[in-house]
């Protein structure tokens, strides 16, 4: 898989995710005013959308991943238990593998301590995004997927 398939596949499903995750955050915020207020008639909306979108992604990428790899004499196993990084063939793969997982370990202490920073504005944005939290946490994901994808095409490419 090429470097920024990779970093873009994975990108996609932290995006879809985190749209999937504010959806049922904003149904658990219509529930609570539910229990909260116990009215006589009640009732509930949730967007399908994005659940639908993520589903038929996760789908559509089981599918083609599992048929890749098992096109390689990868066992299923395998293909179920680690991620698409994992399948190093040579020993020069299992170093480029370590260097960008470390890269991406490392990236975390720069990471978390930036996004507590932001955490610190919900307050001020909890009106306008009341997710906000969730995209904090996601956006730590995608730190470290560009930061493991960017050393990998740096360690593989040269």
């Amino acid at each position: 898989m090429k470097w920024w398939m990779m970093i873009t596949f994975h990108i996609v499903t932290v995006i879809l995710a985190g749209w999937t995750f504010a959806t049922f955050y904003e149904v658990a915020q219509q529930l609570a005013e539910v229990i909260r207020l116990q009215p006589d008639h009640w009732e509930v909306t949730i967007n399908g959308v994005p659940c639908m979108l993520f589903l038929l992604y996760a789908v559509v990428i089981s599918f083609v991943l599992t048929r890749m790899k098992r096109q390689m004499g990868v066992s299923l196993k395998a293909i179920l238990l680690l991620p698409p990084e994992f399948y190093e063939t040579d020993e020069r793969e299992q170093k480029i593998t370590t260097a960008a997982c470390r890269a991406a370990y490392l990236s975390m202490y720069i990471a978390i301590p930036f996004l507590v920073v932001l955490l610190f504005i919900y307050p001020f944005v909890e009106t306008i995004i009341p997710a906000y939290p969730i995209f904090i946490v996601l956006s730590l994901s995608v730190v470290q997927i560009l930061s493991y994808g960017f050393v990998w095409r740096k360690k593989y490419v040269v």
